[in-house]
């Protein structure tokens, strides 16, 4: 079993990150990590508005290519096959 987390920074400065989405999964695959994040875009977009989505500025990741290639793809709509 797999955990996968999306969280904030602190707004106050100090002390632990946030949780905002969470994912528990059996499945390793860039499909169904992406599917997880392409959701939580699609439920910021509904409760914030489209003007109001914006992209992360650190991602910290265990440079693990399929996290990488899922973020690139949910967040920017790009992947490393494309020119």
């Amino acid at each position: 079993m797999l955990y996968y987390e999306l969280s904030v920074c602190n707004p106050i400065g100090s002390g632990c990150s946030i949780p905002v989405a969470a994912m528990l999964s059996s499945d390793h695959t860039g499909t169904a990590v992406s599917h997880f994040l392409q959701s939580f875009r699609d439920a910021e977009k509904h409760i914030f508005g489209f003007r109001s989505v914006v992209k992360p500025v650190v991602a910290k990741l265990d440079f693990s290519m399929m996290l990488i290639m899922s973020l690139l793809m949910a967040f920017n709509k790009h992947d490393l096959h494309t020119t």
